[in-house]
């Protein structure tokens, strides 16, 4: 029986795995071993999916770029995952790959996980991220608000308003914060953020060539 469950959603892509030709599979393990840095998951989905000339591949490189957490495991070796992640799909489809199939897939497995060990580097930078709040979506929409009072003004007294909603994850939770602007609150956010950009920018050709800063996104 397998030590390894794996999560539902990545079932779809092992299974087109285990239909793929062998021309398919041989891109794949040319992709991987040619990936020049640690991609975050949409760039790595993406650009698989480019290289094997379709979305319908997504499902695939989603169910390996989660193999990360397990290849970052010490206790473990590629063999041992792939043994593991073969028995963990066939208890989970509810199916018994023949002999031949069950070792087709095996070797697909060992031979994606010997060249996936760059998802060590990633899966610690999602790591990272998990353990602290995370800014997911954000926006800011005008409010305006009328205000009435007993004068004899021409025209109407109104108040405008910025309405911020940050949306972010914390410990695998998303939550949501609301806050109101003025026009000084955006000219100044606008400020931090443009000098912040600058600083990224310094930053990362400061460095370039010494370390490759990985994007989560």
């Amino acid at each position: 029986m397998s030590t390894i469950n794996i999560p539902s959603v990545h079932l779809p892509g092992i299974k087109i795995l285990t239909e793929l030709s062998e021309d398919k599979i041989q891109l794949i393990y040319e992709f991987l071993k040619n990936i020049p840095a640690p991609l975050g998951v949409n760039r790595f989905i993406s650009s698989f999916s480019e290289a094997l000339g379709g979305e319908e591949f997504e499902p695939v490189a989603d169910a390996i770029y989660s193999f990360g957490q397990l290849l970052s495991y010490k206790d473990y070796d590629e063999k041992l995952i792939a043994d593991d992640l073969t028995e963990s799909y066939q208890e989970l489809a509810s199916i018994e790959l023949p002999d031949y199939e069950k070792g087709i897939l095996n070797e697909r497995l060992f031979r994606i996980l010997s060249n996936s060990g760059f998802l060590v580097v990633t899966t610690q930078a999602y790591n990272i991220g998990y353990e602290i709040s995370a800014l997911t979506k954000s926006t800011i929409t005008s409010d305006i608000r009328l205000l009435f009072g007993h004068n004899d003004y021409k025209t109407k007294n109104a108040l405008l308003l910025y309405k911020m909603i940050l949306k972010f994850r914390s410990k695998g939770q998303t939550e949501s914060q609301t806050f109101y602007l003025d026009r000084n609150d955006l000219l100044d956010l606008k400020s931090e953020i443009e000098e912040s950009l600058l600083n990224d920018e310094k930053i990362r050709n400061e460095n370039k060539g010494v370390l490759n800063f990985i994007e989560l996104s």
